[in-house]
């Protein structure tokens, strides 16, 4: 309610100024369109929403608006919108098919990525929107009401996850946003959970708050679940632990050589907030019988620089899809 109050006063701004019913071509901004179809959504008044997506689709291609990916965006929220409403499965696929035409369009223009930095809500990460175009038609096939195991649906499916995976190394491209919708859709967990599984060791990364939590849970996730051998992970898990000291302490103890604060308090301190109920004894002597002496002489800071070489850490944030929304005109 706090939103839609937010929205409405936005609404209620935007018509002082002149931008109202009455002003065309400016009566209604795609973005504000399209936000109020996400209030929509999280209500589950489908019908409703993709009524204001289809409205949203239309004007946001008007040339004034040089952020086009809001469209690829819209298009794929509508196509799960239309998914849910009983007896639009064919138009939600058609629409899906639309979608990854579009994405096709704005991959295409040199500057896509300039303009969706400059001029959307939230730029933390911008995905190529032909992941949003391959994404779409996957979505809505796995809710069709005909979905039948070993089916003709299930097998275009598969066809598709693979080439996507070829193309784009889904589900690894999405963003965390777009992993968490998937992970909280009963569709998703039970006709493709093996899929699902992919998409929810990334959102577990993803999701573990600091770069230490994020690489530990990437160590777990990767090398043998949670009954990890410190050995074969010695040198991956004592850069989480830099880059952790470094994060809560600062320059007081970037200097320290990594053997010095293998010895310190605070390195047991960062342990044990991103991996509870081991002991740092273990971890400890894991560490100095796995890493060569010289290693051992570097300090902390400069462990913790490898991080941006040596490890693949995922640095992605969480956010809502509203932040695709452009901000131009608005």
């Amino acid at each position: 309610m706090d939103g839609l109050a937010l929205l409405q006063s936005l609404k209620d701004s935007r018509k002082a100024k002149g931008f109202g019913e009455d002003n065309p071509p400016n009566e209604e901004h795609p973005s504000i369109l399209a936000l109020e179809a996400q209030f929509l959504i999280l209500q589950w008044r489908y019908s409703e929403a993709a009524e204001l997506l289809s409205k949203a689709v239309e004007y946001g291609k008007a040339k004034k608006y040089k952020n086009q990916y809001p469209v690829v965006a819209n298009l794929f929220s509508l196509c799960f919108c239309l998914s849910q409403i009983e007896s639009y499965f064919e138009e939600a696929l058609e629409r899906a098919k639309k979608c990854r035409e579009y994405s096709e369009e704005v991959a295409a223009q040199s500057d896509w990525r300039l303009n969706y930095q400059e001029k959307t809500l939230a730029p933390v990460r911008e995905m190529d929107p032909r992941v949003f175009g391959r994404l779409s038609e996957l979505d809505v096939r796995v809710h069709s009401k005909e979905w039948i195991v070993g089916g003709k649906i299930e097998g275009r499916f598969q066809t598709l996850w693979e080439n996507a995976v070829a193309e784009f190394d889904f589900p690894k491209a999405w963003r965390t946003d777009i992993k968490v919708m998937m992970l909280s859709d009963d569709d998703w967990a039970t006709k493709v959970p093996g899929y699902a599984l992919d998409v929810g060791k990334g959102a577990y990364i993803e999701l573990g708050g600091n770069v230490a939590s994020r690489i530990i849970r990437h160590i777990r996730s990767n090398y043998g679940g949670f009954d990890i051998d410190f050995g074969l992970v010695a040198k991956p898990l004592l850069i989480l632990l830099c880059v952790g000291m470094l994060q809560q302490y600062g320059t007081a103890v970037s200097n320290l050589s990594v053997a010095e604060a293998l010895e310190q308090q605070e390195i047991e301190i960062v342990f044990s907030q991103s991996l509870n109920g081991i002991e740092f004894s273990e971890v400890r002597g894991a560490i100095r019988n796995e890493l060569e002496p010289e290693f051992l002489e570097r300090s902390i800071d400069d462990v913790a620089r490898v991080a941006a070489y040596e490890l693949d850490a995922p640095v992605n944030l969480a956010y809502v899809s509203s932040g695709d929304q452009t901000t131009e005109l608005i």
